[in-house]
């Protein structure tokens, strides 16, 4: 195996030439077509000066060029930088001002006013064009090597604030081959829906790539009618989705999503936690289909996978530790200590294929990591049979009379009473005992909510302490471009 994608891609491209790589939309390119593209891109890159270590910023797109882009900048040695499809000139400024310029920007035409004085300013819509002119199919090309610096990928995070995240190639390697159970190989046909410039995306691309897979990509779910033909015309027979989007994808129609249940072999969730009453009911839905939860972030890459369709669904379960992988608990000050789920701590990962830091910010990534841990904003515990779970972000833990409540686990519960369509659980201050447990619920459309019937619901399966003291009503609830609960909207 290859020490990069590209590297892979090129050993693909000779051993598989006509199997399809990539699908987007009405466009489909082989193993060999799209080796040939990132080569013939990267002789273009070469040609106007890229130089190892040069910052190639690209507007992502759910689109060939795009991946022929990535690779291409890869196998000449670049540092590639995706921004979001829809990000302002602006935003693409201020990026290449946090990196202290770049050589070139891959935008729309709409921005080559902004940079083509201050950088090479490449029309995306040129990208396959200037690949296959500048192809040569004599040329010899060396690859990147493990511990070379391959990307760097904006987040926002939990702090709203960008950061970048300085990622080498082995990152991306390493959940390709590490055998956590996800059953990815030559057969493998994933639909991507997310973002081309989010970690599920880009991860997971590259991850099907390297065993020579078809990814299928897609624009988001705006257009159902294109996933469902992903997986009827396309053979679409995995997927990977944040809880939001599989959310709105049952509850739009679950007797169509679950139609195709035969044609379907693995779905990976990742990004956020998904309900127990929602896994339960995916087991339902889709009974032959292998359901596994990913417990990863931008900066560890990923940690634990759990498969709840084997194992049963959990509230707070993601899994065993990949291999590889060690999960450690740290206290504020980054020392180890023991955890509970009555006295969880910080989550503190180690990896040789962890993020190298972030961008110009020593100072930001002292208190997160540093050499080869990362701790995470998440606390957590080891159950008695290994698994690792999660007890939420420690921003969002609620103390109330000297207890810790987790607030997905009241959001979970209340969710499994079927009495409620949304919610969201936040301490509100309170005098005497610092905050008070506070859930504000969305009714299911068309119904009332029976608040004394939801409260004697969740008194009966949490303990007291847990019990909102508060139960309100709202029309909706405040969700981030990742479909998380944006809890900074709540707190108090």
């Amino acid at each position: 195996m290859a020490d990069s994608v590209v590297g892979q891609l090129a050993i693909l491209a000779k051993s598989q030439p006509d199997k399809t790589a990539i699908i987007a939309h009405d466009e489909r390119i082989s193993y060999y077509g799209l080796y040939a593209l990132a080569r013939g891109f990267c002789s273009y890159l070469k040609g106007i000066g890229i130089k190892k270590g040069d910052f190639i910023v690209c507007r992502a797109s759910a689109a060939v060029w795009y991946w022929a882009a990535f690779f291409g900048v890869h196998l000449a040695g670049g540092v590639f930088v995706p921004l979001e499809k829809d990000c302002s000139t602006d935003g693409i400024s201020d990026v290449c001002s946090a990196l202290g310029g770049a050589f070139a920007v891959v935008s729309t035409d709409a921005d080559a006013d902004a940079f083509g004085r201050t950088s090479v300013f490449i029309p995306s819509r040129e990208v396959t064009a200037l690949a296959r002119e500048h192809f040569d199919p004599n040329e010899v090309f060396s690859f990147p090597s493990a511990r070379d610096v391959g990307q760097i990928l904006f987040t926002t995070g939990t702090t709203g604030k960008a950061k970048g995240v300085v990622l080498d190639h082995k990152y991306f390697i390493s959940p390709a081959v590490r055998g956590t159970g996800i059953p990815y190989g030559v057969d493998t046909v994933m639909a991507l829906p997310a973002p081309m410039n989010h970690l599920l995306s880009v991860g997971r691309c590259t991850c099907v790539l390297y065993n020579g897979g078809t990814a299928v990509l897609l624009d988001g779910l705006t257009d159902l009618g294109a996933f469902y033909a992903a997986i009827d015309n396309d053979g679409v027979n995995s997927f990977t989705l944040t809880p939001s989007a599989l959310n709105y994808l049952i509850a739009l129609d679950p007797d169509e999503f679950a139609s195709r249940a035969d044609r379907l072999k693995f779905i990976e969730i990742g990004g956020e936690k998904l309900p127990r009453a929602r896994q339960t009911e995916l087991i339902s839905l889709l009974p032959s289909v292998r359901l596994f939860i990913v417990y990863a972030s931008t900066e560890t890459g990923e940690i634990s996978c759990y498969e709840f369709s084997a194992l049963g669904a959990t509230d707070d379960r993601v899994g065993k530790p990949a291999p590889g992988v060690a999960v450690l608990f740290t206290d504020g000050s980054g020392n180890e200590v023991g955890a509970t789920a009555d006295e969880p701590a910080y989550i503190t990962v180690r990896s040789d294929a962890l993020m190298r830091g972030y961008w110009r910010g020593r100072g930001k990534t002292a208190p997160v990591g540093s050499g080869d841990s990362v701790t995470m904003s998440d606390y957590g515990y080891m159950d008695e049979e290994g698994y690792l779970c999660i007890a939420g972000r420690a921003g969002d833990v609620i103390i109330s009379g000297g207890h810790k409540i987790n607030p997905s686990e009241v959001e979970n519960v209340a969710l499994e009473s079927g009495l409620v369509k949304d919610c969201v659980c936040f301490g509100r201050k309170d005098e005497t005992f610092g905050r008070i447990v506070t859930l504000l619920v969305v009714a299911k459309s068309g119904e009332k909510c029976d608040k004394a019937a939801l409260k004697r619901y969740l008194s009966s399966r949490i303990e007291g302490y847990k019990t909102p003291k508060i139960i309100e009503f709202a029309d909706s609830v405040v969700r981030n471009a990742n479909g998380k609960i944006d809890r900074r909207r709540y707190a108090e």
